[in-house]
């Protein structure tokens, strides 16, 4: 497989999960108001969820040896990826452990 072969599926991948599935899907999200007496009915549920499992999924892809199953990690490695500054701070242990509890208890 050649490297253009090779970018012509990172660039598939983007734009059919990234683009087409997690920006789209979050864009939905976000339109979605909740109702103004109650305060309830905004997704904001749903809205959480997309966003820690799509940490999860791009710390998978940073990490050169990702693995499946590793969810914890691979949060922890998008939070504090060192490569790009995504955040302003990295997160400590008690904060990814949170984000892993929210995660796998929604």
């Amino acid at each position: 497989m050649t490297i253009e072969d090779k970018r012509g599926r990172v660039m598939h991948f983007f734009q059919l999960f990234i683009e087409n599935y997690i920006l789209k899907d979050l864009e939905i999200l976000k339109s979605i108001r909740p109702n103004s007496e109650s305060g309830l009915n905004g997704c904001a549920i749903p809205s959480a969820m997309l966003i820690i499992s799509s940490s999860e999924l791009i710390g998978f892809l940073l990490k050169e040896n990702g693995k499946t199953g590793e969810s914890k990690e691979n949060i922890s490695h998008f939070l504090n990826y060192d490569k790009a500054s995504f955040f302003s701070k990295s997160y400590n242990q008690q904060v990814i452990e949170k984000i892993f509890n929210y995660r796998h208890g929604m």
